[in-house]
């Protein structure tokens, strides 16, 4: 029994010692939220060397968005351009779809409101 014990615990060591729990455990994306608008901008360091430090900020009428790193700035500068491509891409979709022109609604057969009919851009 104590040798079977003994093998678990060596199985353990090997698990949480391997490379590949090492990088599961890496917090590559470390983010906060402060959003006011008292706090025009916010950064912090990563977590851990290799990883982003990541400040957001939803605002009622913008959205702020700080990232940090601790040598690689392309990185995080490639990091913040795909940010804001992707927001800007978010904000043309709802703008878009904020804007259809959709058939009425009719109730179902369970009192509920169904849209039909096709919307228009």
């Amino acid at each position: 029994m104590k040798a079977d014990t003994s093998q678990k615990f060596v199985a353990a060591h090997a698990l949480f010692e391997s490379p590949e729990l090492a990088k599961l455990r890496t917090d590559y994306l470390s983010t906060t939220a402060v959003p006011n608008e008292l706090v025009s901008s916010f950064s912090f360091a990563p977590t851990s060397a290799d990883g982003l430090g990541v400040y957001y900020g939803v605002m009622p009428e913008h959205i702020v968005v700080t990232v940090s790193s601790w040598g690689d700035q392309a990185r995080a500068d490639a990091f913040a351009q795909a940010v804001q491509e992707n927001l800007i891409g978010l904000a043309n979709w709802v703008e878009k779809f904020t804007k259809l022109d959709c058939k009425a609604t009719k109730d179902d057969n369970l009192g509920r409101n169904r849209q039909h009919g096709r919307c228009r851009y």
